[in-house]
């Protein structure tokens, strides 16, 4: 095949064989035009992808440190706290319980160190109430307020304080008090 191609370019002029050359080398750079460089950009694209995805989870696993330090030093000040074993694992148990509803919803957030437990008058039941903050996008604070209210325990948002988004990521400053009542004599 090839010593026919051969053959049929010598037969041609020598006008011919520059317009046959001209032709093969514009044939070529449209293949490298045509194939070659959108190959190449889209593996500087996934490269790019990569390299974000890389600081998205250096970036999460920083929260994830921080938020352990958190609660490392929430249940340091629970150790404090001046009540009895039960009541005050009945609070760690709550205050779990609401940040595994957070975490469902794609949320992380922060104690502000108010954590209280207050007996209902004339019943064994008492109330536990938590403040704490939270930057989250609004999908998932809905998420987390659905799941709250889903719940098969009674949470009540007893306020809510919703901040304007700020750089560097634009989203709200929410601060939130969750309370629920709990039976003293129940075990959860």
């Amino acid at each position: 095949m090839t010593e026919r191609v051969l053959a049929l370019y010598e037969r041609l002029s020598r006008r011919e064989r520059r317009l046959a050359s001209a032709a093969a080398a514009l044939t070529c750079i449209l293949v490298v035009w045509l194939i070659l460089v959108p190959g190449i950009r889209a593996l500087s694209d996934k490269l790019d992808g990569v390299a974000a995805l890389k600081q998205e989870l250096s970036s999460t696993k920083r929260l994830l440190a921080r938020q352990e330090r958190e609660l490392e030093r929430y249940g340091e000040e629970l150790a404090k706290l001046d009540w009895d074993v039960p009541a005050s694992r009945r609070v760690l148990e709550f205050s779990n319980e609401v940040s595994a509803l957070a975490q469902e919803a794609g949320i992380t957030f922060n104690y502000t160190g108010k954590v209280e437990r207050e007996s209902v008058k004339d019943s064994s039941l008492a109330e536990y109430y938590i403040e704490v903050d939270f930057r989250p996008d609004m999908r998932s604070l809905v998420l987390f307020l659905k799941a709250l209210e889903a719940s098969p325990r009674l949470y009540v948002v007893r306020g809510i304080t919703i901040q304007r988004a700020l750089p560097p990521d634009y989203r709200p400053r929410v601060s939130m008090g969750v309370s629920a009542l709990v039976r003293e004599g129940d075990e959860g």
